[in-house]
């Protein structure tokens, strides 16, 4: 059984047009990349998704540190045996780090306290725990900090604030 004329000449027309697509490919195929780069990658720069000519992502640009936050205030409580230390937000922060200690001592150490050195929060403000009640005329005097600990447009942790003192 032969095939009909009409079926060969279309696989002839197939076979045509691939040869010819594979050679326009070899022999144009540096200038359609130029070409096509030319045209995709400013787009891609400014979408910050330009390559650096390896094939990788190019790094993203840095972000600034976070500044130290501004101390308000602190203050003790009688009532809950607390120290509120208050202060100034940085753009970009998303949770800041409070310390407080014995002014005599280094921070982290647990003179004078019970339990945490320190405490995580996202506001402004934040309390201390575990301080021991004051006891007759005896006077515990403590130094707070606080510090950007994570940023969302900032680079953190920053430098620690100054330093704001209280007693009990």
């Amino acid at each position: 059984m032969r095939p009909k004329k009409g079926k060969i000449s279309i696989v002839v027309a197939m076979l045509l047009v691939l040869v010819t697509a594979l050679l326009i490919i070899f022999i144009f195929g540096e200038p359609i990349n130029k070409a096509f780069a030319a045209v995709t990658d400013p787009l891609l720069k400014k979408i910050g998704l330009e390559e650096d000519g390896s094939g990788q992502q190019a790094p993203q640009p840095q972000l600034a540190p976070c500044p130290a936050p501004t101390v308000v205030s602190c203050y003790y409580n009688l009532g809950s045996n607390t120290i509120q230390l208050l202060w100034n937000g940085v753009s970009g922060a998303t949770n800041y780090k409070m310390e407080w200690a014995r002014k005599d001592l280094e921070y982290g150490d647990q003179t004078a306290i019970t339990g945490e050195t320190w405490r995580i929060t996202s506001s402004t403000s934040g309390y201390t725990s575990g301080l021991l009640r004051r006891t007759g005329r005896t006077v515990t005097e403590y130094k707070l900090h606080t510090r950007v600990e994570s940023g969302n447009t900032c680079t953190a942790p920053s430098s620690w604030s100054v330093e704001c003192y209280a007693h009990n």
